[in-house]
């Protein structure tokens, strides 16, 4: 079993520390540059959407828990932070979306959450301990080489 244990600021120049370790985690377990790419991107955009909608109405940013893990073939991240949770709206909006669209005509509204839900196999979102967290799972089955 694997786990990592990131904190990042909550500012856009720090996701490239959770990129970093996304790459390692790639290289160190034999997958594939696929996986590489699909985590990263998912990755990318729910900090980006924390960063951007999810703690905009803090004054004092306290910044974003990133838990890696590999367990049963698959890889969890599990992320919390201290913000607003994602509208009910938002978020039914970008799972609805049908995968056969061109992503250049979908508005800012619902982008992020449509990538995420179609790169990932699980994603949840939910509050705890005055926290949101959000979790997203990949089964790796497909990416061993």
């Amino acid at each position: 079993m694997f786990l990592k244990s990131i904190f990042i600021n909550s500012e856009y120049k720090d996701i490239k520390y959770c990129r970093a370790e996304i790459e390692k985690l790639s290289k160190d377990y034999g997958f594939f540059e696929e996986f590489h790419s699909y985590i990263e991107l998912a990755l990318g955009e729910v900090l980006t959407n924390i960063i951007k909608h999810g703690q905009k109405n803090l004054i004092e940013k306290p910044g974003i828990n990133i838990s890696i893990s590999l367990e049963n073939n698959s890889v969890i991240f599990d992320i919390s932070f201290k913000g607003d949770i994602i509208e009910e709206e938002v978020l039914n909006k970008g799972k609805q979306l049908d995968i056969s669209l061109d992503i250049n005509t979908l508005s800012d509204s619902g982008r992020g959450i449509f990538l995420i839900h179609n790169l990932m196999d699980e994603v949840k979102y939910y509050e705890e301990d005055n926290l949101v967290k959000i979790q997203m799972k990949k089964n790796l089955k497909k990416f061993k080489k």
